[in-house]
């Protein structure tokens, strides 16, 4: 048992010491991470999905439940905060973004990999894709009475998802001149998009205690249940249930920050479920690990 959490303990900390590093540079260093994240939306995560969904053997129906699990691990909770807190008004919609929207991207990649081996990297692409697709679609909509879909289709990491999947099914062999660059920015987003969280963290002030740990305990309740649920109905092999669970439990996204702060949805409660849940996850996510064996 002393050996598996060990074990354990070493898969998280690279990930949370990277952490806590931009956490640490952004209070000595003031410094705005917009631009970190236009650069690494615009062509490291892009690159990081093109080189590991082109390269890698992937079963379409596999892939197609761990989506319809992340769209449930998103909507669930969601739909179960609003029957709870459905006549409460006074606390607006911008509470239901950081229940809905985990942290798909900065937590979960490094670790999952580091657990199960690039294998389980195109599952959480799912994942990834899924939660952006909402966050531009259900999450605009709960926040901001104009159209912002079309978002999506700007983000090159779309095109690049495409591109790859459809080099993966045909086989189609890529130069060396073309697969080397990819595979080295593909590298770099890992260690990137963990230093930004950091960043993040580093600007946040904790308001709404109550509120924000009602809202950090439905993220992880509503989540993991939805999980479980997953799991439970749909055909997925072992390391896609281990994948599905464990992005089921990841903290709040960074990007309701983004998304609350222009349009006055709750920013604070926002940015205060954010940090809070990421501190919670310090625990959460090794003691997940450590049950999924």
């Amino acid at each position: 048992m002393l050996d598996d959490l060990l074990h354990v303990l070493q898969l998280v900390s690279p990930s949370f010491l990277i952490i806590g590093l931009g956490f640490l540079f952004a209070r000595q260093v003031p410094i705005d991470p917009k631009p970190l994240v236009r650069l690494t939306m615009a062509l490291l995560l892009p690159c990081f999905a093109f080189h590991h969904i082109s390269g890698m053997n992937l079963e379409g129906g596999l892939l197609g439940n761990v989506f319809l699990s992340a769209w449930i691990i998103l909507l669930l909770p969601g739909f179960l905060a609003w029957l709870i807190l459905r006549r409460r008004k006074e606390i607006g919609r911008g509470v239901y973004l950081p229940i809905m929207f985990m942290n798909s991207v900065n937590l979960p990649f490094p670790i999952m990999q580091a657990a199960y081996g690039d294998t389980a990297i195109p599952f959480g692409l799912m994942f990834f894709l899924a939660s952006f697709v909402a966050v531009f679609t259900i999450g605009l909509f709960l926040v901001s009475s104009e159209s912002g879909w079309q978002q999506i289709f700007k983000e090159p990491v779309v095109y690049l998802v495409a591109l790859a999947l459809a080099i993966n099914t045909f086989g189609t062999p890529l130069p060396a001149f073309v697969r080397e660059p990819v595979r080295i920015l593909a590298g770099a987003n890992i260690p990137m998009v963990l230093l930004i969280l950091g960043m993040h963290l580093a600007q946040v002030k904790v308001t709404q205690l109550r509120l924000t740990w009602m809202v950090v305990g439905f993220r992880f309740s509503f989540g993991l249940l939805a999980g479980l649920l997953c799991v439970t109905i749909l055909p997925l092999d072992d390391l896609a249930r281990k994948v599905v669970l464990l992005e089921s439990i990841m903290p709040c996204a960074v990007i309701n920050i983004l998304l609350s702060g222009k349009y006055n949805a709750n920013p604070e409660l926002v940015a205060s479920s954010i940090l809070v849940s990421t501190l919670l996850a310090l625990a959460i996510i090794p003691a997940t690990l450590l049950m999924l064996g």
